[in-house]
């Protein structure tokens, strides 16, 4: 699997450290052609990492799986530690676009969509 990267520009930010713990009291990014947004904190204590991170994206466009390309906001909140964590959120696909050779199918029982790389056969 190959996850095509999606580089950040206008990187702005307010962090703060100290001996075990980063607040990030703001911090922000242009992506994909939208905004990402975070806040939260990660600490290190009794040899555990300890984090609580909030994140939204408004209007950034992905390109994954390939052949396919979603434009989405998103409300996400991330909570743990190294040992066990959460995730939790809203992900808002506002448009969606594949390649005709992508198909996409839902996968039984499940409600889940997959997807594969159409293959033309060879002329006999």
């Amino acid at each position: 699997m190959t996850i095509s990267p999606t580089g950040l520009s206008d990187l702005n930010g307010s962090l703060t450290f100290n001996e075990n713990h980063l607040q990030v009291e703001s911090l922000s990014a242009r992506t994909g052609g939208g905004t990402l947004n975070a806040t939260g904190s990660i600490s290190y204590y009794q040899r555990q990492v300890i984090f609580d991170l909030k994140g939204t994206a408004q209007e950034v466009r992905l390109r994954y799986p390939p052949g396919i390309s979603s434009t989405t906001n998103a409300d996400v909140r991330f909570t743990g530690t190294n040992a066990s964590s959460t995730p939790s959120g809203e992900l808002t696909v506002m448009k969606l676009r594949h390649d005709a050779r992508v198909r996409l199918r839902l996968l039984p029982g499940t409600g889940e969509a997959s997807h594969h790389r159409a293959r033309k056969l060879p002329a006999r």
